[in-house]
């Protein structure tokens, strides 16, 4: 295996390194306010409404899967 030279000084390893991290302090940042936003109920709460209305949404394919799985007629004949 034939080895690469990637940084021809130390100044460009300086360079690329506070790049990762600038880099690193913006996914930090990013996440943190994921985080925040999940652990307020308000968000989690329209979250989860949204989640409910979104499965409501598709009840036409629900009431087709049950009708299928179970018994029809009366429900003396069960």
């Amino acid at each position: 295996m034939a080895r690469s030279e990637r940084f021809a000084s130390m100044d460009e390893v300086r360079a690329d390194k506070q790049r990762l991290l600038v880099e690193r302090d913006w996914q930090r940042a990013r996440l943190t306010n994921h985080w925040s936003q999940l652990s307020e109920p308000g968000f989690r709460r329209a979250l989860l409404g949204e989640g409910i209305r979104e499965v409501l949404g598709h009840v036409p394919v629900l009431r087709t899967l049950t009708g299928m799985i179970t018994p029809t007629g009366p429900p003396s004949a069960r």
